[in-house]
C-alpha cells in the first residue's frame, strides 16, 4: 500500500493498474482503496497508509502542473 501511495503521489495519478508477475492486469487500485484502507487501519498499531499520507497525495495530486504545495 506505501508503494502504491508513493507511486500515485509521484505520477500524480488517482488510479494505479495493479499487474501480476506476467503484465496481465488484475485490477485497479484508487485512491479512495487507499483511503478506505487507511481508515481500516486507525485502530492497527503499524499502519501501511496513513489517512494524512492520502490526504497529501490528493493534495498533490490536484495541484496545477508546475506548481509545488507549501512546505
Amino acid at each position: 500500500m506505501r508503494e502504491a501511495e508513493q507511486a500515485m503521489r509521484d505520477a500524480r495519478i488517482r488510479r494505479l493498474p495493479v499487474l501480476d508477475d506476467q503484465g496481465a492486469l488484475l485490477g485497479i487500485l484508487s485512491l479512495a482503496d487507499l483511503a478506505r484502507e487507511a481508515a481500516r487501519e486507525q485502530t492497527r498499531a503499524y499502519r501501511e497508509v496513513t489517512e494524512v499520507e492520502v490526504n497529501d497525495t490528493l493534495a498533490a495530486i490536484c495541484q496545477p502542473s508546475g506548481q509545488s504545495l507549501p512546505a
